[in-house]
């Protein structure tokens, strides 16, 4: 194969270059959503679109306008318009197209980065861009200066030239392989990977200017080598904290006893700080790494511990102490605290089938406990507690239960102050009579109603079905 490589079928020869070129466009653009697809984006679909129009329109100004700059000696007359449109440079694209991005971001007022998604597809791109550079040889401005070394090609003009398109091609593999071995530390920082890929494109950029036959300089450094340090200027802080000692993205603060969310085992977890909330993070050797947020304001969950005082323990404890919290749960001797609110689920059935449903409850699931049962678990608690503070009757839904008055009216002899039922509010809605015998429960008693929106799309995607009726007959009750 000659270089240039121009085939020629059936009688038309092609320019394989700008083959390539909108061929990298597609397979950059396709490998895009397809990573998008298999990503959690933080950006709206909206944003996004404006963030790739921004993208596109600095990347043209910006390709172009470093094109010229390879050789301002074209004279930007009429007769040159043409050949300074077509006069296009990678490096002014990926520039242009960053600050594209930025002044979209600042326009739409989007904080969160956005050039991870973008950083593999642009690898791919100009991997396959570069192929077409290659094969056109010195018909564009991609070849090295002359060369005696191994490595020395001829590229269409009969000299042994440095086939810097090649050297590129090779540096992209490379590149793409390297930054795939890194990614889950990048992770850590949204934007990061963006940010080593154009810090170290631009570096191999930098030298690979050094071979190749420029004629415009200024200080002895060509225009895409003054670009290169403005680039590397730009991420100056990266650079600084890629070569400085390596920080955690959080901030330790304490110690403490967790379970693992998938097999209930003990485990330990650390508290700490993160983007402005506190988290819990676990490690289960069977299950591997969790993580979950336990509070959104770091300076309030701090100050909480200056409110510290002695425990107040219950009258009686339930069980003895024998694997530790949370294994002798019933109040054990080693809890902290007496009962300040306390829950008993009198059903495990509901009239719901929530996707959400913590309790697993549905309108087959489980039974419904005996009456005598739920007298033993109210009995129990005035044991504990002599006069409890509050007592929630739950489920399941605990307005399905055949006995639910009778058991509200054993509550009611008992000292307890303040008695609350959890329900999602259908029967009470369904049936104005039940409300009205609900509200004799009166003083010291409360619904604690189960409400997500007035939207039937939110409903259904929570409840499983659309409450809107229901919700709004509560709410016309409520404020009767």
């Amino acid at each position: 194969m000659n270089i240039p490589f121009e085939p020629n079928i059936f009688g038309i020869k092609l320019n394989i270059h700008l083959i390539l070129e909108y061929l990298a466009f597609f397979i950059a653009f396709r490998y895009y959503f397809r990573l998008r697809r298999l990503t959690n984006d933080q950006i709206s679909n909206t944003n996004r679109l404006s963030i790739i129009l921004g993208a596109i329109v600095g990347a043209f100004v910006g390709s172009r306008l470093i094109g010229y700059l390879e050789n301002p000696s074209i004279s930007l007359s009429a007769d040159h318009i043409v050949q300074l449109i077509n006069t296009k440079s990678i490096m002014g694209g990926l520039f242009g197209g960053l600050i594209g991005v930025e002044i979209s971001k600042k326009i739409i007022n989007e904080k969160h980065s956005s050039g991870d998604l973008f950083t593999f597809p642009i690898i791919v791109g100009i991997f396959i861009g570069r192929i077409g550079c290659f094969l056109t040889g010195t018909k564009e401005f991609t070849y090295g200066k002359e060369t005696n070394f191994i490595t020395g090609m001829d590229l269409g003009d009969g000299l042994m030239r440095h086939p810097t398109a090649l050297y590129e091609i090779l540096f992209m593999a490379l590149l793409f392989i390297f930054l795939k071995s890194i990614s889950l530390y990048t992770k850590k920082e949204s934007g990061l990977l963006f940010k080593i890929f154009m810090i170290t494109y631009f570096g191999f950029r930098f030298f690979i200017e050094i071979i190749k036959p420029n004629v415009f300089y200024v200080f002895g450094l060509s225009s895409i080598q003054w670009l290169c340090i403005i680039c590397w200027m730009y991420y100056m802080t990266t650079i600084k904290k890629l070569y400085r000692m390596p920080t955690r993205n959080y901030t330790y603060y304490d110690y403490t006893i967790s379970l693992c969310p998938t097999c209930l085992k003990r485990i330990d977890a650390k508290i700490v700080f993160e983007d402005g909330n506190v988290y819990m993070m676990k490690r289960c050797p069977e299950h591997g790494n969790s993580k979950v947020i336990i509070a959104d304001d770091i300076a309030y969950y701090k100050n909480i511990r200056n409110y510290n005082k002695p425990s107040e323990t219950p009258y009686k404890f339930n069980t003895k102490t024998h694997f530790g919290c949370p294994y002798d749960c019933g109040l054990c001797p080693d809890h902290e605290q007496h009962s300040c609110l306390t829950i008993i689920e009198i059903t495990d059935r509901c009239n719901l089938s929530c996707p959400t449903c913590y309790a697993g409850s549905s309108p087959t699931h489980g039974r419904h406990r005996t009456f005598t049962e739920v007298k033993k678990m109210l009995d129990t608690i005035v044991e504990n507690e002599k006069e409890p503070d509050v007592v929630q009757i739950s489920g399941g839904e605990p307005t399905l239960h055949p006995q639910f008055f009778e058991i509200l009216d054993y509550a009611k002899t008992l000292p307890i102050k303040h008695i609350m039922v959890n329900t999602n509010g259908i029967e009470i809605a369904r049936d104005f009579e039940f409300a009205k015998r609900l509200k004799t429960y009166s003083p010291d008693f409360e619904i604690y109603l189960q409400f997500d929106s007035f939207k039937e799309e939110a409903l259904v995607s929570l409840r499983g079905a659309n409450l809107e009726k229901s919700d709004r007959k509560l709410w016309k009750i409520s404020t009767n």
